[in-house]
């Protein structure tokens, strides 16, 4: 494989956008993978040299390079520096949620509205947001049915300003990425962690399972296409009623 450095890649930072710099970075080494302007077996400059290019400190550059290694485009070894081990950047193009995978499976969903409104959200959601401690956000709690059975209870916190556009009537019809694009809104990348946990009594009676039966847990993050937090989603999901699927492949 041809070693060749990158010393003319050029990034272009917006130090007023609230997008941090190091997604600013990794976002423009992800186009530069997607586009060919960099590719597999290219090594990047050191870190100090990235930080005098592009004007950042070394705590940014080295989470940008993490973000790039976490996404399986980039490899980082004390000796060999930072290569670039895939030839393209592999994106979903679409972001689906539950509503999303039900239909797919061939099963009717429908959704319940149980409330909508306008607070200030705990400090890890506003944290998950990039938010100031005083933001307010749109929050809503909504059950999920699937054939008429009462499948998840869904939390979703929406940056206001962007939620106002929202039509509330089809919350109960359509998804809520949906919702979302046709408000202009467009998802690009979602980061989800998954987990489990027994049902207390108020989840219990909401879904119409027993005490102590498993759910599903989903947490997460939906950010823009300019990389920016703009909603976050807490899920707890039927495990009777449901199963996720996903394909791994080896890069």
């Amino acid at each position: 494989m041809a070693e060749r450095n990158t010393p003319d890649l050029a990034i272009t930072l917006d130090r007023y956008s609230p997008v941090p710099l190091w997604h600013q970075i990794a976002t423009r080494l992800e186009g530069a993978i997607a586009s060919g302007e960099l590719q597999r077996g290219d090594h990047l400059e050191n870190e100090l040299d990235l930080c005098e290019r592009w004007q950042v400190s070394r705590p940014t550059v080295r989470k940008a390079i993490q973000t790039m290694v976490e996404r399986g485009l980039m490899l980082r070894r004390r000796g060999i520096g930072t290569v670039v081990i895939s030839n393209s950047a592999h994106r979903p193009t679409r972001l689906a949620d539950l509503h999303d995978d039900l239909t797919g499976q061939g099963r009717t969903p429908s959704t319940r509205l149980l409330s909508i409104e306008t607070i200030t959200p705990e400090p890890d959601i506003a944290q998950a947001l990039w938010l100031t401690a005083r933001s307010r956000v749109l929050h809503m709690e909504r059950i999920r049915f699937a054939d008429d059975r009462p499948l998840a209870l869904m939390r979703n916190w929406v940056v206001t300003g962007l939620g106002d556009g929202i039509d509330t009537d089809r919350l109960a019809t359509d998804s809520l990425y949906a919702v979302l694009r046709s408000a202009g809104i467009q998802p690009y990348r979602a980061r989800q962690r998954i987990g489990a946990v027994a049902a207390d009594r108020e989840l219990a009676k909401l879904l119409d399972v027993a005490v102590g039966a498993p759910l599903i847990t989903v947490h997460r993050v939906m950010s823009d296409d300019t990389g920016r937090p703009i909603e976050v989603g807490e899920h707890h999901i039927a495990a009777e009623r449901h199963s996720m699927e996903m394909t791994l492949i080896e890069t």
